[in-house]
């Protein structure tokens, strides 16, 4: 994936528009720049700007806010969004009842923001919700009483959700910078605008491949954005979607909104980003048997996982 790094200097402004919501002065730069290339690694940097007392003023001012409007069942919560599985609409409905409380900044829910972080996230200590393509590593880090919340949806629904999304939805626009952050950040759309379905799901890019390829067991085992840990099992996955206080089946919503409904107080998940319905757009039965038996393949323990959440939703 080397082709796809970031320069350090890219790295040092991607981190304070980030965590300071600002871009750097060139004295910044140079310093954090020449720290990076010292030491061989970003997190250099990223600890900098973490232990700084901007970022922690910052910080101090979202952890004084008033709590008072959150609902009573809603207590603090790590949403594990697992993309193109009517994350949106949870997300959305979690916003909507969260009231005034303490929002984590959405730093480490794709590949790169991942990879700068370098798994030191003992500075996102703190806040009460977390939501994203986030992993198990950060609630582990963070977990200080949280409910734990994530989504399912099966392999090729959603694989072909994502694929029609990067097709039908993100514009040749997105496509246009040659810098290596862009060409990471849009593979997906690339490898979509370019191939057909049976070649995107065969497509050798490794991002491509994070999206398609068991996905969500790793994010419920370590993190969606790394190879999966040596020694874990599908039954570790599987013990811990037993801990989650809610989880949502995209094809089970009325059993899936009454467990929020009765362990976090949301009413209704609505139906937010429910993708194209024109007629251009690819469905189950458009694609060929080779493909729906690979995607079967490159998923075997994510459907391990949907399986095993439908009967828990069932027998909950």
């Amino acid at each position: 994936m080397t082709d796809y790094a970031m320069s350090p200097e890219d790295v040092v402004r991607a981190l304070h528009m980030y965590l300071l919501d600002r871009m750097p002065d060139p004295a910044e730069v140079d310093i954090a720049t020449a720290a990076i290339r010292a030491r061989g690694d970003a997190s250099v940097a990223l600890k900098s700007i973490l232990d700084g007392e901007e970022f922690q003023e910052r910080r101090r001012m979202v952890l004084r806010q008033p709590r008072h409007d959150a609902p009573q069942l809603l207590r603090k919560v790590v949403f594990l969004h697992n993309p193109k599985a009517a994350g949106v609409s949870i997300g959305v409905a979690l916003q909507d009842h969260l009231g005034n409380m303490r929002i984590s900044p959405p730093i480490v829910d794709t590949f790169s923001r991942h990879h700068r972080l370098a798994g030191y996230y003992q500075g996102l200590r703190g806040y009460d919700v977390y939501t994203g393509h986030i992993g198990r590593d950060l609630f582990e880090a963070v977990n200080d009483g949280h409910a734990v919340v994530t989504n399912f949806r099966k392999p090729l629904p959603r694989i072909l959700s994502l694929y029609n999304y990067y097709r039908h939805r993100v514009g040749a626009n997105h496509l246009d910078s040659s810098t290596p952050a862009a060409r990471m950040n849009h593979a997906c759309a690339i490898a979509a605008h370019t191939l057909d379905f049976d070649d995107f799901v065969r497509c050798d890019n490794p991002f491509v491949r994070l999206y398609i390829s068991d996905f969500h067991y790793r994010q419920l085992t370590h993190s969606p954005w790394e190879p999966p840990l040596p020694g874990v099992t599908l039954a570790d996955a599987c013990a811990f979607v037993d801990r989650m206080t809610c989880i949502y089946v995209c094809e089970e919503p009325g059993r899936s909104e009454r467990l929020f409904r009765e362990r976090l107080g949301i009413e209704r998940i609505g139906r937010e980003n429910v993708g194209d319905r024109s007629a251009e757009v690819l469905r189950a039965s458009d694609v060929s048997p080779s493909t729906v038996k690979l995607v079967a393949e490159l998923n075997q323990r994510d459907q391990a996982l949907y399986d095993h959440a439908l009967n828990w939703l069932a027998h909950t």
